[in-house]
């Protein structure tokens, strides 16, 4: 029951325009980030456009951006259940509300790792066409998406659940506090 609710809401986000527009802007932000239009220097020294150093650009891009844009686009799926009446619809159901926020949960955090995923697919395309180093580390590349982007995308995917169902943040003041958080 928890997979068919996660899927069902999965799929109903990744299909809205909102979903493909952060999509568009995170990999303009990690691509800004590997050709340096978005650079990290100390003084007059940046890193050497390699596996690691572009992994590790596009995850800390993708970390701040997808965690703070993100939360907008998983933030009120339950209150989005109960104004198109598939609350109450599943009222009636053996659905228990553990499964049913767990379900949610899921889908708060496959939403966001699917963004993630797709710029750490733009982060391999770009180590192709910069090509400042030409030896591929792919688990350079790809492990600070796993070990960092993944991680702050599950943190904030409950986040956005919490906020969602504590009175005082599901509406505009919860959207403020997280701004600030």
């Amino acid at each position: 029951m928890v997979f068919a609710i996660a899927r069902a809401d999965f799929l109903e986000r990744v299909r809205r325009t909102s979903f493909l527009f952060t999509l568009l802007l995170a990999v303009y932000l990690g691509y800004a980030a590997a050709t340096g239009k978005i650079a990290l220097r100390l003084g007059e020294y940046r890193g050497v456009y390699t596996s690691a150093w572009i992994g590790t650009m596009m995850a800390l891009v993708t970390t701040a951006f997808v965690s703070l844009i993100g939360f907008y686009i998983v933030k009120n799926s339950i209150d989005r259940d109960r104004m198109t009446g598939v609350g109450q619809i599943l009222a009636t159901t053996p659905l228990r509300k553990t499964s049913y926020a767990l379900g949610k949960l899921c889908s708060n955090f496959a939403v966001l790792a699917a963004m993630v995923a797709v710029l750490g697919v733009a982060a391999m395309m770009m180590q192709a066409s910069i090509a400042e180093d030409p030896r591929w580390d792919l688990w350079a590349l790809l492990s600070p998406f796993l070990l960092v982007a993944l991680p702050a995308m599950a943190l904030t995917a409950a986040l956005a659940l919490i906020f969602e169902t504590i009175p005082g943040l599901s509406g505009g003041a919860g959207n403020v506090a997280w701004f600030f958080v």
